[in-house]
């Protein structure tokens, strides 16, 4: 299925906008975790940008989807680009992260032995070296079936894929805590998990259409995101901490949110200006910022640049574009050097 130009504008308008979101996701969320200790309006800021951009991880998964899903996958071929295209980087970008928490560690304990740090490397690489690197951990999971999902999804009718996002949506939203302890000790795992958000994608890209798409992405991102927000404020008001079982990317609130944000991009008509250029410039380099831009924060933290600057209502999104910046240009730069482009992201 060979892609026009318009095609891979939208998508990496949507790949752009979802690279710019997991950066203010990470900058908004620490004010979350101090419920109860600063001010309430403070919270509620870090809450709306947060329930805001909850739709990012999806986005990534469903493009993933929407590109490599609609055409056969040829196993030897995929294996030795796409997937080593994932990995090189990651375990790049996971080896700075690692000598970086090896440096931290060592200035706290500075009477450690060799035993003991080739123990906390391999851990480290073992769970995630950074916080953020669950999401590599992940995809290598579902590179690693697309091939057979592939399969599936070319031999498929419509009817059959639709089929199977129906029972996978609802098996997220009984998986839900409120609704799990009812429900039969029936193994539901084959329609469940991420690998919903790849069929997903494929299906919205391709096979849905409809002459009210906008009106109807916009409604299903106001849905989705309202009720995240508000869920999730009377929830933690209700218990006294932060609850965020409805900020998890499977919940049903979140992969609404998301499904508007898809839609929106697929079907809105975006003037082109001169931000475009920069616009597929993030979008090209958007693995490697993802992978980069919790050092960025971490950099921009020991200078006290955060959310605490000033209202978190400005503060969130300067900071945001600040270490997006710095991610782009360490990419970039990266990316320049010899063989760079092969670990730069």
């Amino acid at each position: 299925m060979k892609r026009n130009h318009l095609e891979i504008a939208w998508m990496n308008n949507l790949r752009a906008l979802a690279t710019l979101s997991v950066i203010v996701l990470h900058v908004a969320f620490p004010i979350l975790y101090n419920y109860g200790t600063i001010k309430v309006n403070d919270w509620q800021i870090g809450n709306f940008f947060d329930s805001l951009v909850r739709f990012c991880v999806p986005i990534f998964l469903m493009l993933t989807g929407a590109l490599l899903l609609s055409k056969p996958i040829e196993i030897e071929s995929f294996f030795k680009k796409r997937f080593l295209r994932i990995l090189l980087p990651f375990l790049f970008w996971s080896s700075i992260y690692v000598v970086y928490s090896l440096a931290l560690k060592y200035n706290i304990e500075t009477d450690l032995s060799l035993l003991e740090c080739v123990k906390f490397v391999y851990l480290q690489f073992k769970d995630g070296a950074s916080y953020h690197l669950w999401y590599v951990y992940m995809i290598i999971g579902i590179y690693l079936f697309l091939p057979i999902l592939n399969k599936w999804i070319l031999n498929s009718s419509e009817k059959e894929i639709r089929c199977f996002i129906v029972f996978w949506f609802f098996v997220m939203f009984l998986k839900h805590p409120y609704l799990s302890r009812f429900i039969p000790n029936i193994d539901l795992t084959y329609f469940s998990g991420f690998i919903g958000y790849p069929v997903l994608g494929y299906y919205l890209a391709y096979k849905f259409n409809s002459q009210k798409t906008v009106k109807l992405s916009i409604l299903l991102f106001i849905v989705g995101f309202g009720f995240t927000m508000i869920a999730t404020v009377l929830k933690t008001m209700q218990q006294g901490v932060f609850y965020q079982a409805f900020y998890d990317y499977l919940s049903p609130n979140v992969i609404i949110e998301a499904i508007g944000v898809f839609l929106f991009f697929k079907s809105y008509s975006f003037q082109k200006t001169k931000l475009q250029l920069v616009v597929n410039t993030v979008s090209k380099h958007s693995y490697g910022i993802y992978l980069s831009h919790v050092l960025m924060l971490s950099f921009l933290d020991s200078l006290d640049l955060n959310y605490s600057i000033t209202n978190p209502i400005i503060a969130i999104p300067l900071i945001s574009i600040l270490c997006i910046i710095m991610s782009l240009i360490v990419t970039f730069l990266i990316n320049k050097i010899p063989y760079g482009h092969l670990i730069s992201g």
